[in-house]
């Protein structure tokens, strides 16, 4: 049987996490190239010229439907990326103990943004330190409605 050494771990977890974060990433990058397209097309549904005005109501249906996959699509990476912090951060507090150089650097992050966190409370939400995921979220979240708008919208018109 082949037992992993500490440093094999932490290279697995460190692949692990990178994995996960890059994915993070890319699939933001890939939701603000898909629903910058959904919008235009939806834009261009209010020239008088355009045959099919209703064609908006798809739009905006795709458009929530895009936002609310893209999201659930985040809460699982981010939930991935914080399990491989974890085993990281787990290596760290054991080389710590075992009199090793002191390296805390993603406990640090943890410890640090707990922190904010408490400073956070009370504050105006303009004044409020966003992570990554709470900003990604709130894009998400806008575009969600913009559909949910975009719908409303052209049920109407």
């Amino acid at each position: 049987m082949n037992i992993l050494t500490e440093k094999e771990w932490l290279d697995l977890a460190w692949k692990y996490f990178q994995q996960h974060s890059q994915q993070r990433i890319s699939y933001f990058n890939f939701f603000i190239v898909f629903s910058t397209i959904l919008t235009s097309c939806f834009v261009s549904t209010f020239q008088s010229s355009f045959l099919l005005p209703r064609l908006g109501i798809v739009l905006g249906g795709l458009e929530v439907l895009i936002s609310y996959i893209f999201l659930k699509i985040d809460i699982r990476n981010k939930f991935l990326t914080r399990q491989a912090e974890k085993v990281i951060q787990e290596m760290e507090y054991q080389c710590n103990l075992s009199g090793g150089e002191s390296y805390s650097l993603f406990t640090g992050v943890a410890e640090a943004t707990a922190s904010l966190k408490l400073e956070n409370s009370g504050k105006f939400f303009l004044k409020k330190h966003l992570t990554h995921g709470q900003a990604y979220q709130i894009i998400y979240g806008a575009f969600l409605f913009l559909g949910i708008a975009m719908v409303i919208g052209s049920a109407f018109r």
